[in-house]
């Protein structure tokens, strides 16, 4: 597989550049915003990390090529709309949706983004940081733009980094009230969760690089035996199930996700459609 280095500038702008109607229709899509996109010039993200706006919160966009990863930070200045801190499960399946677009609109032909991931962060510069971007990494801007407004540096395209950043849980002292009783402090909200929390995204940053099996099931059905071993080169079997219905993604036997078949060039993939809790998903890939 092709590999994603500073050397493919060039080549990744060209990409951008050659659908950035649909980088930008995927981003309005999700966020139901209105903006138009342009390319701005890239530059080496050890400068371009220093912009005020990758200190405050946003969403991160990644996916690898080969051995290294893609970054894709959208600051919450943009402005993003207000959900994207605490999405739902709907709006988690549309960040997941922008994500698995972005990994086929932002790369040249002959380049697969695999493994997409779509989260909010409060931190961009701090999450970004943590996927470990190589001391060469090119930082390429996309202007957004409202109808007669002005372009503004609000999305940035980073390559290469080490592997995908982690989601983490964005809790700070400061913002997290403790409640009092005669007995003296107790936890605060929230905070039982969190050592879970950063525990399983402990679990998941060793397992990382390991590969899943994953099952797509089209239909099932029960026949009888003496039907089975009369099966032979032009049998056709017949399913109840639709061919409008959703197929079904498992991991471990288990149901992970919801998606409908599509072409990829010249291979059959799965655009996902429904995606479970964060929980169900969580149990599913750490399942034994």
């Amino acid at each position: 597989m092709p590999e994603l280095t500073t050397a493919n500038i060039e080549q990744v702008r060209e990409a951008c550049r050659s659908k950035l109607e649909a980088i930008g229709q995927s981003l309005n899509r999700c966020f139901d915003t209105s903006f138009g996109l342009s390319l701005g010039e890239p530059q080496a993200y050890a400068a371009a990390s220093a912009l005020p706006d990758l200190a405050g919160s946003g969403v991160v966009v990644a996916f690898t090529v080969g051995r290294s990863a893609l970054l894709c930070a959208v600051s919450a200045a943009l402005p993003l709309p207000e959900w994207h801190s605490q999405p739902d499960s709907q709006q988690i399946s549309r960040l997941e949706a922008l994500a698995v677009e972005w990994s086929r609109h932002c790369l040249p032909e002959g380049m697969a983004g695999e493994n997409p991931v779509s989260f909010s962060v409060g931190h961009l510069r701090d999450c970004l940081a943590s996927a470990q971007p190589l001391e060469e990494a090119i930082c390429l801007p996309l202007l957004a733009a409202r109808e007669k407004g002005s372009p503004v540096e609000k999305i940035w395209l980073i390559w290469p980094a080490r592997h995908i950043p982690a989601a983490e849980p964005d809790v700070t002292p400061a913002a997290i009230p403790v409640q009092k009783s005669a007995a003296g402090p107790t936890v605060a909200p929230g905070m039982s969760e969190f050592p879970s929390a950063r525990r399983r995204n402990t679990v998941l940053d060793r397992l990382r690089p390991l590969p899943v099996p994953v099952i797509v099931k089209l239909a099932e059905k029960k026949i009888e035996l003496g039907q089975l071993l009369a099966i032979g080169p032009g049998a056709i079997i017949t399913f109840e199930k639709s061919c409008e219905d959703l197929l079904d993604l498992y991991v471990n036997n288990r149901l992970y996700c919801r998606g409908e078949a599509v072409k990829i060039g010249e291979k059959f993939g799965i655009k996902i459609c429904e995606v479970g809790s964060v929980e169900q998903r969580m149990s599913a890939v750490l399942a034994e």
